[in-house]
């Protein structure tokens, strides 16, 4: 997430950024506001600028870019919201969080560290183990501006904002490829529906399978929605994802097609133990 910012000319960089980008200025638009929440947030009322902080450190706001007579909300749970269409030292507004009309609502921009050292690494699951695509990706920016994910090998991912529709495609072989109808607004972060094309090993000529777009790690259940919980939390009949989907799909006990549940189990000591999967 953007910020917090250390000083004006901070605040300036990402200003300038923002009015380059194509993406913010086809998705953010919102009549000319180009709106974005900066990360800070505000939960008294009336709020001063000193009240705000930044949702990842709690570090107070330092810089000053507001418009005149802001803030000014009367109500707590304000957000700092940026207009990148108005001169950029006289930018900022407060507005409520929550909105319910999509004419206020707020982009959110966010830097994606990339370098040797530094660098954002996505993982997808539920690819058959027999398939030509990656299954390590680091979050890129493509030369429109859009989110893409740039395989360890030879997979790539990008957004066609023309079709609205994600492809995933090997760059050396353009046959084999997929398409997903997830939004925008998802990043693809979370479980989406796929159709994949000629990866022969695994869907044939074509075939649909359910792909996560996650940072999870392996002892972590990757919810819906792309947040993560504990794997221990997994259909334990507590509901710890926000979508509820950790409590989805649960089989408890799957003893296997074999099993026959109107047999009674043999009787006498058996020193062969029963094979029992649980999810």
């Amino acid at each position: 997430m953007v910020g917090p910012f250390e000083d004006l000319d901070d605040w300036k960089d990402f200003y300038t950024i923002g009015n380059l980008n194509p993406v913010v200025l086809s998705q953010c638009e919102t009549g000319g506001r180009y709106l974005h929440w900066l990360g800070y947030k505000a939960d008294v009322a009336p709020p001063k600028p000193e009240d705000f902080l930044h949702v990842a450190d709690n570090e107070a706001l330092a810089v000053n870019a507001w418009r005149p007579k802001q803030p000014n909300a009367k109500t707590g749970d304000q957000c700092l919201a940026a207009y990148l269409g108005l001169e950029y030292d006289k930018a900022w507004y407060d507005l409520a969080c929550v909105q319910t009309n999509w004419q206020w609502a707020m982009c959110t921009g966010c830097w994606l560290p990339n370098s040797f050292y530094s660098f954002v690494e996505i993982k997808i699951r539920g690819l058959c183990s027999r398939t030509k695509f990656d299954t390590f990706y680091d979050v890129m920016n493509d030369p429109t501006g859009y989110v893409s994910y740039k395989g360890m090998k030879n997979t790539e991912v990008t957004y066609n904002p023309v079709e609205r529709q994600w492809i995933m495609k090997l760059v050396n072989n353009p046959t084999v490829w997929g398409v997903s109808n997830a939004s925008i607004d998802s990043l693809l972060m979370g479980r989406h529906t796929w159709t994949i094309y000629n990866d022969f090993h695994c869907y044939g000529d074509a075939g649909s399978t359910t792909l996560s777009f996650t940072t999870c790690s392996e002892d972590q259940f990757t919810c819906n929605n792309g947040l993560c919980v504990g794997i221990l939390d997994r259909c334990n009949s507590q509901p710890d994802c926000y979508d509820l989907s950790d409590e989805f799909d649960c089989k408890i006990i799957n003893p296997g097609q074999s099993y026959q549940n109107f047999i009674a189990p043999p009787s006498g000591e058996m020193d062969d133990k029963i094979l029992i999967d649980v999810s």
